[in-house]
């Protein structure tokens, strides 16, 4: 399993673990997409800091949790069809590299990052995308 992570994303410390869990036991090509947290046009990078406490991560995922204003964007799709993006016309669209687990023989099918892309963001969609065509 290979497991994509932005260097500014703080983690919990059972997020291994929960990838781990998400695809073990499963034979079918998964993508596993990640919460982020605080990400989004209303957030300041600044008052987010303030909330985290590095000293006690669990602590502070919880208050993460209880700001709505700081849940994922991709939450209220989520919460639609609960958890399960597979039912959606175009799931890849969620594929934020930010936070996202793959089992790495997934990933030698369907190859890495399309380094040609010169934009920000649209690699990691391209990416979600060719997993779906090949699961």
């Amino acid at each position: 399993m290979v497991i994509f992570l932005d260097s500014d994303i703080v983690v919990c410390p059972e997020y291994v673990a929960e990838h781990v869990g998400s695809h073990f036991g499963s034979d079918v090509p998964i993508l596993v997409l990640g919460y982020i947290y605080g990400f989004g046009p209303r957030v300041e990078k600044d008052s987010l800091l303030r909330l985290i406490n590095f000293e006690d991560i669990t602590q502070s995922t919880e208050v993460l949790r209880k700001n709505r204003t700081l849940w994922d964007l991709r939450e209220t799709v989520y919460r639609k069809v609960n958890d399960d993006l597979s039912s959606l016309p175009a799931p890849w669209r969620f594929s934020w590299g930010g936070s996202m687990s793959v089992r790495k023989r997934d990933i030698e099918k369907v190859g890495m990052f399309d380094e040609d892309f010169s934009s920000w963001g649209a690699e990691d969609i391209e990416f979600g995308y060719r997993c779906f065509k090949k699961g």
